[in-house]
């Protein structure tokens, strides 16, 4: 037997998806309006033509493959898109299949010369992650590399404590110290110029400018196909705006760039 379209993958609903933090057992995966516990994890049963993981695998899917289920073979089985496979896991080893598998990077907290931190605990770097473990189809990142992404590009398994990525929501890959030594997917990234505060009337309600407006300016800082220090016209989209070391930048397609100024 073989399936068209959707791998079969065995779960078990009944198998509260916990994690354990000292002496207290916290549930996790709480998906829908409802926040009804729904696992994403399972072991494949029935493959697809060309798939990219064994019958017997050990999977970590998305939890919109829920809304497929069947009992049709004598036991609950998710039928899983191979777009909502993101990685195989064997023992505590994750091997990216669709995904990126990553963690956030964290910095310690901010101490003052008489000891004192400034923070209570280490803070999350913005958009940055630590790879490890990459898709076969994606050459251009490694195990071990740091990576800076849109916003919203990432998809968190709170269980896990990982994040499995989108590879086209890679910007760049950084160095071990967060700096940038490679664009990607054709984005390059500008240093805004007009980050206005103004607020002006827009559909009889009054928003900010830089809410409202579809076109900015900024000075490229880093691209491979455009002329550095030059002020350029771009398309704007809120999702790619986000910084690297404290100093913000607009990451732009290079389809979204219009002119130069």
């Amino acid at each position: 037997m073989k399936s068209l379209n959707f791998y079969l993958v065995d779960v078990d609903e009944n198998q509260p998806y916990t994690r354990q933090i000292g002496d207290i057992e916290i549930f996790n995966e709480r998906i829908g309006a409802e926040y009804e516990l729904k696992p994403q994890e399972g072991t494949v049963d029935i493959l697809i033509d060309n798939p990219k993981v064994d019958k017997g695998d050990v999977i970590i899917f998305s939890h919109m493959a829920c809304d497929n289920n069947t009992e049709y073979f004598g036991k609950t089985q998710y039928c899983v898109k191979p777009d909502q496979l993101y990685a195989k896991r064997t023992g505590d080893t994750y091997e990216g299949i669709e995904r990126i598998v990553a963690k956030k990077v964290t910095r310690p907290p901010t101490q003052t010369e008489s000891g004192i931190y400034l923070e209570s605990s280490k803070q999350e770097i913005p958009y940055l992650y630590e790879v490890e473990s990459v898709s076969q189809d994606v050459t251009w990142v490694d195990k071990g590399d740091f990576i800076y992404i849109t916003a919203n590009g990432d998809y968190y398994i709170e269980r896990l404590d990982r994040f499995f990525i989108k590879p086209e929501n890679v910007v760049a890959v950084a160095d071990s110290d967060y700096n940038i030594k490679k664009l990607c997917n054709n984005f390059s990234l500008l240093k805004p110029l007009d980050e206005s505060t103004a607020y002006r009337l827009h559909k009889n309600i009054w928003m900010s400018e830089k809410d409202t407006n579809i076109n900015f300016t900024g000075r490229m800082w880093k691209s491979d196909d455009y002329e550095e220090d030059v002020v350029y016209l771009y398309r704007k989209k809120a999702a790619y705006k986000f910084k690297v070391k404290d100093d913000s930048f607009q990451a732009v397609r290079n389809h979204q760039i219009i002119a130069s100024i």
